[in-house]
């Protein structure tokens, strides 16, 4: 399915807990994904160097189950599961490419919804226990994937965690009950290692919190 990550991948995953909000507590309804494609991020709310390509291959790359080889190191797989093993109330996806600073930096950003807030935040620390406890990883029939680096996370309200994997970098941050996934390779001649941009993270959160607010 997806040729080009046949890359290592050494996933790294920040220890870093962001911001003060609270998992707990009761939330109201669980976002739908009309309210995600309402808060996903348009040509509007990007940078000049940004071209939006759309839903179409974001949501392909998880259009099916995704398998660890390894059971503890399933909750990495989940990112692009279409039976991850906390199910989503909703999710959107989109595709990207950032061509700024002699980049040519691709990106896939999903908004996952949850039915609360403390089930979103038992997503994003199972997914840190995970990339705590595997050094290296496989997804069966599909990816191979290799050694486990943790990087550091970007500063935002509620709580962040980030992980590099080769070439590609995964940062997720929680918004209430919605988890903002970020996965990112730089495609240009110079392979530099994956780098999620607190530009992109920063316009996404933002985006979010604003169409929660309004629901």
């Amino acid at each position: 399915m997806l040729a080009i990550c046949t890359l290592t991948f050494v996933s790294a995953c920040s220890d870093t807990q962001s911001g003060g909000g609270s998992a707990a507590g009761s939330a109201p309804a669980a976002l739908t994904a009309k309210d995600l494609q309402l808060a996903s991020l348009s040509r509007l709310d990007l940078p000049s160097t940004y071209e939006l390509r759309g839903e179409g291959r974001a949501l392909e790359w998880a259009r099916e189950p995704a398998k660890a080889d390894v059971p503890d190191c399933q909750p990495m797989a989940d990112i692009f599961s279409t039976s991850p093993q906390v199910a989503r109330r909703a999710r959107t996806g989109q595709e990207m490419y950032d061509f700024g600073g002699g980049r040519a930096d691709w990106y896939h950003v999903y908004l996952d919804a949850y039915g609360s807030e403390k089930e979103a935040h038992e997503v994003l620390e199972t997914l840190r226990s995970a990339v705590d406890k595997c050094s290296r990883f496989n997804i069966v029939g599909d990816w191979e994937l290799g050694l486990v680096s943790k990087v550091l996370a970007p500063a935002v309200k509620d709580e962040s965690m980030a992980f590099r994997c080769g070439r590609w970098a995964f940062t997720v941050a929680r918004t209430g009950t919605v988890l903002a996934v970020f996965v990112e390779q730089d495609t240009s001649e110079r392979g530099a290692p994956g780098e999620v941009s607190p530009t992109l993270v920063k316009a996404q959160l933002s985006k979010l919190r604003e169409a929660i607010a309004q629901r």
